[in-house]
């Protein structure tokens, strides 16, 4: 039960930046999400000055979404994780 309600947040809450970030008509190729696959309620936005690179991150525990691609991404995510 408390997983399901950390997943609900977690997706309400990715639902919420994105429709934000659209409504303030933010450059999405800037902004990386990178999600936590774990239990833990943690997630990060960064947003990547031009020329930047993203620092490195664990791709065993988390997964790194661009802004552009957040809809899908979250969707496909969060179906994985109902079906386990």
């Amino acid at each position: 039960m408390i997983k399901k309600i950390i997943e609900a947040t977690k997706f309400l809450s990715y639902n919420k930046i994105y429709n934000h970030l659209n409504f303030r008509k933010f450059d999405l190729t800037q902004i990386s999400f990178v999600v936590s696959e774990g239990d833990s309620e943690e997630g990060t936005l960064w947003i990547v000055p031009q020329g930047a690179e993203l620092p490195e991150i664990d791709s065993e525990n988390y997964q790194l979404i661009k802004a552009e691609e957040l809809k899908q991404k979250i969707k496909e995510l969060f179906q994985k994780n109902k079906n386990l």
